[in-house]
């Protein structure tokens, strides 16, 4: 958790690419997953607990992007909904709403009709990893050396098993 803090804490040169690490330490997400995401897959509802009303986010994975198949449909074990935290979900709007393209993609490309390329993701996230001082070779070796160590990040702050929480097929 302080390296997380120590990361965020840093400047980021694409603001697409610290949301992106943000949603996939929150939630658990694939760097595909990432880049399919469509602004009509973040969905909410307010429910009263207790006389307080509360708001409830989720995302409705059901795309994923790489450059080989562009748009399609994720991996069978991760379709199905995600819930994301209230700031994560109103970061991933904010987002949206500079999308010059005003296409549907949250992290929107440099042209129209394709998401952010992954390699701008990757890039920034290792940038940043080098700016709280994390050694390359240390990174290596704890397996922190690209943006998918954010999927065994995540079930540390969550309950229930790895499998369950990211998603897997073995979870049964």
């Amino acid at each position: 958790p302080g390296e997380a803090q120590k990361f965020f804490q840093k400047e980021f040169l694409d603001d697409r690419a610290r949301v992106a690490c943000l949603l996939a330490m929150t939630s658990g997400v694939r760097i595909s997953e990432v880049l399919g995401l469509q602004r009509e897959d973040l969905q909410s509802e307010i429910i009263s607990v207790d006389g307080d009303d509360r708001e409830y986010w989720w995302i409705q994975l059901t795309h994923a992007w790489t450059e080989a198949e562009r748009l399609h449909a994720p991996k069978r074990d991760s379709r199905g909904d995600v819930p994301i935290p209230a700031k994560v979900a109103r970061e991933l709007l904010d987002l949206h709403a500079m999308n010059p393209w005003q296409d549907s993609y949250v992290f929107y490309g440099d042209t129209r009709g394709r998401p952010v390329n992954a390699r701008k993701i990757r890039k920034e996230y290792q940038r940043v990893l080098m700016e709280i001082e994390i050694d390359p070779d240390v990174q290596a070796k704890r397996g922190i050396d690209d943006f998918h160590a954010w999927r065994p990040f995540y079930p540390s702050y969550e309950k229930g098993s790895a499998t369950k929480v990211l998603r897997h097929a073995d979870a049964e």
